[in-house]
């Protein structure tokens, strides 16, 4: 119903907007100890809040982590709730009751690649010798995430008698092959060796997968398996909307590679050319 609609909606949105202002306050004492190293500038009321704002911020950090993780895991599951009350315009494919669940799974596998491929990716970019000890272990765990996300996958197939649909020549369906092929069962596979894990570009290329696997399966919920019945065509997104994509994706780059060059995030390490 429209009610229901309208409350998961106001769901997401306050989820998501408490969720961006603990983010913050996670990320601000980063940036009160960069201002701390330069307060001779500011006025004396200001550098004087400086130093007690960044202790009371630390001394609250671990509520602070634990009020984020929770707060992600009600907005995922928002979305797949939101799903769930439009069985008549999603594909077969990707509408399930326990699209909740997939939402909460798929955002959990992609955590640790994407915290991976991030500290890589910032590695490479300042000339540092990635901290392969921390991830490769790190990277171990994913596998955990991927295998429970696949089965529960399997099982719901199974579950709503869909599997016909999979044998069906059809642009949801193909889709729905490449993102569990490239990026669930292949990425699966290769964090499952252990020479992988170590090695910094196969252990990037394999985080890339995930992360492009959530991509698209998130484009294949919400664009390519969304057909609203009264809608005469299959909406594509126009250039304008690509290109606002793309720019805000690249920004979102353009501040992290300012942040780690400007602010205490990673200590500078010379390069090491991975084996």
């Amino acid at each position: 119903t429209m009610w229901q609609g309208n409350s998961v909606l106001f769901e997401v949105g306050l989820c998501v907007m408490i969720y961006l202002n603990v983010q913050y306050a996670e990320i601000a004492p980063i940036v009160l100890s960069r201002l701390m190293g330069m307060q001779q500038k500011f006025p004396r009321l200001l550098a004087g809040l400086l130093k007690p704002t960044h202790d009371l911020l630390e001394k609250i950090m671990p509520a602070l982590l634990i009020l984020g993780v929770a707060l992600s895991t009600f907005h995922q599951s928002s979305l797949g709730n939101l799903m769930v009350i439009a069985p008549y315009k999603l594909h077969t494919l990707w509408w399930s009751p326990l699209s909740p669940v997939f939402f909460l799974l798929s955002a959990m596998m992609v955590g640790f690649p994407m915290v991976i491929f991030t500290l890589l990716f910032a590695s490479w970019s300042v000339n540092r010798k990635p901290e392969m000890h921390v991830l490769a272990p790190l990277a171990r765990y994913v596998p955990v995430f991927l295998t429970l996300y696949l089965a529960s996958k399997v099982f719901d197939i199974f579950w709503r008698g869909i599997g016909p649909e999979l044998a069906k020549w059809q642009v949801e369906t193909v889709s729905w092959h490449v993102e569990t092929l490239f990026g669930v069962i292949l990425p699966l596979v290769l964090l499952l060796i252990p020479g992988i894990r170590r090695s910094q570009r196969w252990l990037g290329i394999s985080c890339v997968l995930v992360i492009f696997g959530v991509v698209l399966n998130r484009l294949n919920v919400f664009v390519i398996g969304y057909h609203p019945p009264f809608s005469h065509k299959t909406y594509v997104p126009s250039f304008t909307e690509f290109a606002v994509s793309t720019g805000l994706v690249a920004a979102l780059l353009l501040t992290y590679r300012l942040a780690i060059t400007f602010l205490p995030i990673l200590d500078r390490r010379p390069k090491v050319t991975d084996a």
